[in-house]
């Protein structure tokens, strides 16, 4: 956690304007330690029917409470668009439409796109696909699979 709070700080003292905040810290998977404040509430709206949660979803709820419990270093001066790398479990971006006001946020994921291709409606997945982009990037994708692609670019749009 501090590593990252030092980085956001020199981001301000040398007023660069946007920054990226990785998805795959260790640290976000023992958030009860360092955010109880926020992580009850993040964590119940994640949790699965059957009261599971799983690693992405931990990365996930761990970087949502870094982001509510540190917005002051989010919010600076200088700090105009606040770029989120990747998400394994895109219910985490409805958490961000409320902080951060006035800040530019955007996701670069791939997850609605593999949740397709493993056949998967988006949130109704039993967990990430193991699927890597490149592994199909070049192949004729049936009607059906583009059709599911569309659908869930448009649920995660949404969140």
């Amino acid at each position: 956690v501090g590593e990252l709070l030092a980085c956001m700080a020199l981001y301000d003292e040398w007023e660069i304007e946007s920054v990226a905040i990785p998805f795959h810290n260790s640290f976000y998977k023992n958030v009860e330690k360092w955010s109880t404040y926020f992580y009850q509430s993040v964590s119940e709206s994640f949790m699965r029917k059957d009261g599971k949660l799983t690693q992405d979803m931990m990365y996930a709820i761990g970087r949502v409470c870094f982001v509510l419990n540190f917005e002051q270093y989010f919010s600076s001066r200088h700090i105009k668009h606040i770029h989120f790398l990747g998400s394994h479990y895109p219910l985490e971006k409805s958490w961000y439409k409320n902080v951060l006001i006035g800040r530019m946020k955007t996701m670069d994921t791939g997850y609605p796109v593999k949740c397709a291709l493993a056949g998967y409606k988006l949130s109704e997945e039993p967990e990430k696909p193991n699927i890597i982009i490149d592994e199909f990037i070049d192949k004729e994708l049936d009607e059906e699979v583009v059709d599911l692609i569309k659908t869930n670019m448009g649920i995660f749009k949404k969140f």
